[in-house]
């Protein structure tokens, strides 16, 4: 923008034309081509720098005198402040379509992030900004400050408009008000929470404050704007009489509202039940938020939504699905015998009092605080604070807040004098620790004052630090072992570790990673690090140092110390590990034997189907000491792969489901599958599982040679051999010589893949040396694997059906098995939604069209993928339902009645899992 055009925004004129790129109050961020503005600051005067700014590329210059030999045009101004607003409105316009702020001592934050969930869920696109950032879907970034400065605001406004944002909240704080830091915004609505002890070291007084907030409503509301005011509030009449003297419309919320007014307010301990008349209407509806000023926020929320001209009847009902920002009354954990911990931002007299006054009609047993107050701020409410905590809770822990750079003890001090009751521990993290250790049966514990924040500043360093992780690891430390210390990493990696630790888990995914976790990253990625962290990870390994953190632990390449990890986990537990592959059935198997073997003793089992270079060292690595049985699957597409897994794995029995034509592009024949599979048994020490119909079972059994062989299946020399079934309506009765015994089970599914995995448990129960009774009640309850048969009834657009979820993966002989079973459920009409089976190489059309004897009694056939639509152009007309190229086309094609019966599968590349999921979800 030209000079000339953007200084007409604050009524200067000149004739120059000079191109302005960017606007600056700060010389650190200055950049070529700026306009420079000098603030005078609390600490620092902004005229000392300009000299600085010029030097660095400014082209103009605002402020209120002229220094001597400028070589920019400079312009004088009275207030620099107001004027920087102006000129970011005018610069980086335009902003989002409606804004509206939230002011007031406490709420702000958690208020502003209702009203940014209720306009998402009113379908506009909203972003909330204050204490925790900026969060929208679109653009997310974390300030560390409440209200930012006028020109990152103006910067952040306009990023959201051009992502699309019509909606945005903001947290308008006392200082931000005072230093004009909004004024570049004219708000639709603005609302008012409470008023209460806070920033008098900035305010002085209590007056000072309340003219500070109410900036908002006098200079900074639209003409036409809404102030929504909180009716239970001291000053309610004082800012009442301020909006109404301006012309402000207001909206009045609280016990005493006469818009919003709250009749009732039952408390428990993970959501409240509110009795509301909005607008002349009443409602009853459970709001899944703890904490009695909670209620009030999503109040204050309500009327600014419907002050931007919503429909309360549209607005009030959202408030059922909505929930709390972090660590605002977080209910974060719970121990074994019940008790509960909270952690809340709370850090001001009035904060914490709602808080502990809140949580006491929840509490059964003690209702025990542990806080600080914040250095470098105002003094007077420390004792205020220790009082307050003194009378509302039974025990109270005295602890560190945020010492700034004053000496942390005297504070303690001071809030210790009003507080008889007090226990000082100066230690954050110890302290918590010690209050979880003293936490009985319906205690509940409150973590006050630091809520969301990510660190701890003691004198000027900012050390990592977060209430939630160390409260849930406090928990994990008193109930749980370790999965790892730091000493047996650093025996197992051979290096030095400076950070103490205890890791209750291990992640290689920083998006999944959690509070306790050792996460392991195995790219180059550091963004992945801090993701990591900031889930709660206690340390990483990676190969990026990081000296100022002592939390990361530095490797030449984590891939090789993932699976010394692996190696060293596997070497020093007790269990006794079987190992699961085939090219199908591996998955069920494993679950199968694993609900079986927990009435036996502990169990370990391999996560879903994570069962390749990856998911077997994850199992290893989160496999536990002290474990009776590890249950590990093992995938391959190549050779050679499965002798790299069962080198790391050494299973004491391995398992082979069945040999099929799976990853058909990598291998020739299914002898060239069969021996890639048989790499198991190299490593494998004291027997080997086999099924007597496995295709290749003579080469299966050369390969196991000289490990001793028990055997599955319908062949006489099984050891569990198959005798008959008969299908009732409870599940499958199955009969089987047991090593040369009648045994007679039932199991809840149908199809004869479950039998055979049924059978390949109980030879493993033999091997094991386990008594097969308590088997055979277990398999009685065994419910399939999502996307691997898992049966579910469900209603879709208003019609009762049956889905049988298939969709996890498939190959020609899942395929086969599916379709035979599926056919053997009760239902009015069969339909089957088939998609792609991939990696099939050459013959991927000819195995396709192999299925059409399967599809035989099948009411309607859908089809996704082009290799399905040629079985599909076989199939006779009154067969055909649709074929179609991708899954997201299906179901709209699909016209259901009542007592059909779905199955759906096919390859994880054909996507028909996204079917199964949509029905699942139950919309109707």
């Amino acid at each position: 923008m030209k000079l000339n055009e953007l200084l007409k925004s604050v009524a200067i004129q000149t004739d120059n034309e000079t191109e302005i790129t960017d606007i600056c109050s700060d010389t650190r961020r200055m950049t070529e081509g700026a306009l420079f503005v000098a603030l005078s600051g609390t600490q620092t005067d902004g005229e000392k720098y300009i000299e600085e700014a010029v030097q660095k590329g400014a082209k103009a210059v605002l402020c209120t005198h002229t220094p001597k030999n400028i070589s920019v045009p400079c312009f004088e101004v009275k207030t620099p402040a107001k004027d920087l607003a102006k000129l970011c409105a005018c610069f980086y316009a335009p902003f989002p379509k409606t804004a509206v702020a939230v002011t007031g001592t406490n709420g702000k934050t958690s208020t502003v992030f209702f009203v940014r969930q209720l306009f998402e869920k009113l379908g506009k696109k909203s972003a909330s900004i204050g204490t925790l950032g900026i969060q929208s879907d679109a653009y997310n970034r974390y300030s560390g400050m409440t209200t930012t400065g006028v020109v990152d605001l103006s910067h952040d406004l306009k990023t959201l408009s051009e992502k699309g944002i019509t909606h945005v909240a903001l947290e308008a704080s006392s200082h931000g008000l005072h230093q004009d830091r909004l004024s570049c915004v004219n708000f639709d609505a603005a609302a008012f929470t409470n008023l209460t002890r806070d920033h008098l070291d900035y305010h002085q007084t209590m007056e000072a404050y309340l003219e500070a907030k109410a900036l908002l409503f006098t200079e900074r509301l639209k003409k036409g704007g809404t102030a929504v005011l909180n009716a239970d509030s001291d000053v309610f009449e004082q800012l009442k009489t301020i909006c109404e003297n301006k012309g402000i419309k207001t909206i009045s919320y609280g016990k005493n509202g006469t818009d919003i007014r709250l009749k009732h307010q039952t408390l428990f301990p993970t959501y409240q039940h509110l009795s509301l008349n909005v607008f002349g209407q009443d409602y009853e509806l459970d709001f899944p938020v703890a904490g009695a000023f909670q209620g009030m926020n999503v109040l204050a929320a309500l009327g600014l939504v419907i002050a931007c001209g919503e429909n309360p009847a549209d607005v009030v009902p959202l408030l059922k699905e909505i929930h709390s920002p972090d660590g605002r009354m977080e209910l974060v954990c719970q121990t074994k015998e019940g008790a509960g911990i909270f952690v809340d931002y709370a850090h001001t007299p009035d904060g914490i009092e709602n808080a502990l006054k809140s949580l006491r009609p929840i509490t059964k047993g003690r209702l025990i605080i542990l806080f600080g107050c914040g250095g470098n701020r105002d003094t007077g409410k420390r004792p205020v604070m220790g009082k307050i905590a003194d009378t509302f809770a039974d025990k109270v822990i005295v602890t560190d807040d945020n010492p700034r750079f004053e000496e942390a003890e005297p504070i303690r001090r001071a809030i210790l004098e009003a507080c008889p009751k007090g226990v000082e521990i100066a230690n954050r993290r110890t302290a918590i620790r010690q209050a979880v250790a003293l936490l009985e049966k319906d205690d509940i514990l409150l973590l006050a004052g630091k809520g969301h924040e990510e660190g701890q500043l003691i004198q000027g360093i900012s050390h990592p630090f977060n209430d939630k992780h160390e409260a849930v690891l406090a928990v994990y430390e008193k109930e749980r072992e370790p999965l790892w210390t730091s000493t047996e990493v650093e025996k197992a990696l051979g290096v030095t570790i400076e950070n103490t630790f205890k890791a209750f888990g291990v992640s290689i995914d920083s998006r999944t990673a959690q509070i306790g976790d050792l996460y392991i990253n195995l790219t180059d990625n550091t963004d992945y690090n801090k993701q990591a962290l900031q889930k709660g990870a206690v340390a990483v390994i990676t190969t990026v140092s990081d000296e100022s953190d002592k939390r990361f632990i530095t490797v030449e390449n984590s891939m090789v110390a993932f699976r010394t990890l692996a190696v060293f986990a596997r070497n020093r537990t007790t269990a006794k590990i079987i190992g699961v592959t085939g090219s199908s059935g591996k998955t069920t198997t494993k679950e199968m034997l694993g609900q079986v073997l927990r009435t036996y003793g502990s169990v370990h089992l391999t996560q879903g189907n994570y069962n390749n270079q990856l998911g077997v060292p994850l199992t290893l690595c989160t496999l536990p000491q002290k474990t009776d049985f590890a249950v590990i699957e093992m995938g391959m597409n190549h050779t050679g792969e499965m002798r790299d897994l069962t080198n790391l794995t050494h299973p004491e029995f391995s398992l082979i489901t069945m040999i099929g034509w799976a990853h058909r592009e990598f291998f020739k024949s299914l002898s060239q599958i069969a021996e890639a599979k048989a790499e198991i048994f190299e490593a494998t020490q004291k027997g080997v599982i086999l099924g007597t119909e496995c295709e290749e079972i003579d080469l299966l059994c050369e390969k196991a040679n000289p490990l001793p062989i028990t055997f599955f299946g319908k062949a006489e020399r099984a050891d569990v051999r198959f005798l008959a079934t008969k299908e009732t309506d409870s599940g499958t009765v199955v009969s089987v010589d047991y090593f040369g015994k009648p045994l007679t089970y039932t199991l809840s599914v149908y199809g004869a893949h479950f039998v055979s995995n049924s059978l390949a448990v109980l030879a493993v129960l033999n091997c094991l040396g386990l008594d097969e009774g308590k088997a055979v009640e277990v398999l009685k309850n065994f419910s399939a694997v999502k996307g691997r048969g898992q049966k579910t009834e469900i209603t879709w657009q208003g019609k009762k059906i049956t889905v049988v979820d298939e969709s996890y993966n498939a190959n020609p002989s899942s395929m086969k098995a599916a379709l035979t079973s599926f056919k053997k459920i009760k239902g009015t009409r069969h339909i089957a939604v088939l998609g792609d089976m991939l990696e099939l190489g050459e013959h991927a059309e000819e195995m396709h069209l192999e299925l059409l004897p399967y599809l035989e009694g099948i009411d309607k056939i859908y089809t996704v993928g082009p290799l399905m639509q040629r079985l599909f152009e076989k199939l006779p007309e009154w067969q055909k339902g649709n074929a179609v190229s991708t899954a997201s086309d299906i179901l709209s094609l699909i016209s259901f009645e009542d007592g059909d019966i779905v199955c759906i599968k096919g390859s994880n590349g054909s996507y028909v899992h996204k079917i199964a999921d949509t029905l699942l979800k139950g919309k109707k």
